[in-house]
């Protein structure tokens, strides 16, 4: 699988030109979202040889009209099915959704052409799809559910659409606002809460979770990673508190940002909080 592969260009007008230099695949799948995509290549990659050549993309790089019309040339009219998520409907990324609608058309390609976030299918893209609503919908819901689990269900669901337009589609499975990302400990050591936001696990991104609670352990301690939505929420406190009292920290290392608020349940767990800084860049 071939995530990008960027060469920019100016054009007379001033915007820029972005070749993907994508090879073909039969599943092409297209969003603005940069952790939807991670959680797609992370599936994708667990899954290695067991599902057909994927190509990822991002529409950021897809803005300019010969970009679109490259990647059309180069990818898009070799596949056989293409998800595209369009995060502002067809306004944001008209030329592209009435191309890539008018190649499927032609060719024959099995199109989604889906809302981002979790809104609901939209018409005007509906229309424009080659795929039923029904199909959609069920695209949608697993997207729009986020998470490991659900892309690896929608990569096995578009799998089967490329033999069976009529395949059944999985179910999703939503994430609860909080919880722990692996079972609450057992052991007698002592715990080492670790709080991180649920973001993480909906973009694949739990590598630096996994890294700490390695290390963790290397220590002699008894990891407990817990993601929540946020520490704001009010029914998210209430589960941490809940953990907590199953099993008290004795020292929580938090993921998240600052700013909780009042009743702090880090704070409550009566025991030393070490705030964590992620960060995505080098400086």
């Amino acid at each position: 699988m071939h995530l990008l592969a960027a060469t920019q260009g100016t054009i007379g007008d001033g915007g820029e030109a972005v070749d993907l230099a994508q090879e073909p695949a039969d599943i092409l799948i297209l969003s603005a979202a940069d952790s939807e995509l991670a959680a797609l290549a992370a599936a994708y990659h667990a899954k290695a040889g067991e599902l057909p050549p994927l190509r990822l993309a991002s529409l950021l790089l897809l803005r300019h009209p010969m970009s679109v019309d490259l990647w059309l040339d180069r990818t898009a009219r070799h596949a056989k099915l293409i998800i595209a998520r369009i995060l502002g409907g067809r306004g944001y990324w008209r030329h592209g959704i009435d191309q890539l609608a008018a190649v499927a058309r032609a060719i024959g390609i099995k199109l989604a052409l889906l809302p981002g976030g979790d809104a609901p299918l939209d018409e005007e893209l509906l229309e424009r799809a080659t795929l039923p609503r029904d199909t959609c919908e069920a695209l949608r819901a697993l997207l729009a559910a986020g998470g490991a689990d659900n892309a690896a269900r929608l990569l096995d669901f578009a799998a089967e659409l490329l033999h069976d337009e009529t395949a059944t589609p999985p179910a999703p499975r939503p994430l609860p606002i909080a919880g722990p990302w692996r079972d609450m400990p057992a052991g007698d050591g002592p715990v080492a809460a670790l709080v991180f936001y649920r973001a993480l696990i909906e973009g694949g991104f739990t590598a630096p979770v996994a890294a700490l609670c390695d290390a963790l352990e290397r220590q002699g301690l008894t990891p407990a990673p817990i993601f929540v939505t946020s520490l704001k929420d009010p029914a998210a406190r209430a589960i941490i508190a809940d953990l907590f009292a199953e099993r008290p920290p004795e020292v929580i290392v938090n993921l998240t940002a600052f700013a909780a608020g009042d009743d702090d349940p880090l704070s409550a767990a009566d025991c030393p909080v070490l705030q964590a800084l992620p960060v995505g860049a080098p400086e």
